[in-house]
């Protein structure tokens, strides 16, 4: 399976992850994970912290644009924060968004799974 984060030019969300699907080049950035950095950072991982509250407010403070649908901009994601994780850290953020990733697909209810995503990556932010 070929995966790619995607990052959607306007923020209805910061990231998601497109497994062997199209996509429009005019709507959508894509970005990769470096070499260096595939046994550490997974893109579910990525994609659960992109998401996160924590740093969806980061870089809303960054970002202060006056439209409705401001674009996602890459370089103001190059610099957030990202949390070099334990196995075991990394193993719980990518459940729970393959959680989350699979309950959407059946347009089923998320919340309480992106309540808990953000309580598990503040956690990470505040050791």
């Amino acid at each position: 399976m070929i995966c790619t984060i995607m990052i959607p030019k306007t923020r209805s969300c910061i990231s998601l992850i497109l497994a062997n699907k199209i996509f429009f080049g005019n709507t959508i950035q894509a970005g990769i994970i470096k070499e260096a950095y595939k046994d550490i950072i997974s893109y579910e991982y990525l994609c659960g912290l992109l998401n996160s509250q924590y740093l969806r407010n980061i870089y809303e403070q960054n970002v202060k644009e006056g439209r409705v649908f401001p674009q996602v901009k890459l370089e103001k994601l190059k610099p957030l924060p990202i949390v070099i994780p334990t196995k075991e850290e990394r193993k719980k953020v990518e459940d729970i968004v393959s959680q989350i990733i699979d309950l959407r697909s059946k347009s089923q209810d998320t919340e309480d799974l992106e309540v808990y995503l953000n309580q598990v990556v503040n956690k990470l932010y505040m050791k």
